[in-house]
């Protein structure tokens, strides 16, 4: 395993700096940022913080293991994903992620103006949805937009019942929605 010396020094090139901007960094001089790569110092927790806010891997240069290791390829993904997003893309993206997760409904603010709520309203009467579906519908829309295209999960529908009741019946129609036009037919 690495020491800390070489893994700052990793850490840096990573981040393709060279010592005197990743000194900046930390809030240091460059003879500082010099003596911790050679080992002769040792650095202080505020120098820590400072690049750790720039997207140094401090637990990386501690212990030597990164702390995206502890992350799935997925959440790896989805963290380098989130990291290139503008605010506005990624509060796009939060209201989407936290409308899909079970009773964390209703945790991620969003701000409309009178004029954009009004107009929020109408676009669900006219969809014959609630409004905070048609603002996850919104957020879901926009998620895909600004992530390029890429695959992003439509939230699934469940359909709840009382214990013991059933449906019955034949379903005709057309699906709306992701993967439309396929004809839907159950037979009793």
């Amino acid at each position: 395993m690495s020491d800390f010396k070489t893994r700052l020094k990793e850490e840096r090139k990573r981040l393709g700096l060279n010592q005197e901007k990743f000194a900046q960094l930390g809030g240091v001089s460059k003879d500082t940022q010099v003596n911790y790569e050679s080992g002769l110092r040792a650095p202080d927790v505020d120098y820590l913080m400072a690049i750790g806010a720039a997207g140094v891997d401090t637990q990386y240069l501690l212990s030597g293991v990164s702390s995206e290791s502890q992350l799935s390829e997925r959440e790896t993904e989805l963290l380098t994903v989130s990291r290139l997003l503008s605010e506005e893309g990624l509060e796009s993206v939060m209201a989407m992620a936290n409308s899909l997760v079970p009773n964390r409904r209703n945790r991620h603010t969003i701000n409309l103006t009178a004029d954009e709520q009004a107009q929020v309203e109408a676009m669900a009467e006219e969809n014959g949805v609630s409004v905070s579906d048609m603002i996850r519908m919104l957020a879901l829309n926009k998620a895909k937009q600004l992530l390029g295209g890429a695959k992003v999960r439509d939230p699934k529908v469940t359909v709840h019942g009382k214990v013991g009741q059933q449906i019955n019946g034949d379903i005709h129609g057309n699906v709306t929605g992701p993967n439309t036009g396929k004809n839907i037919l159950k037979k009793k």
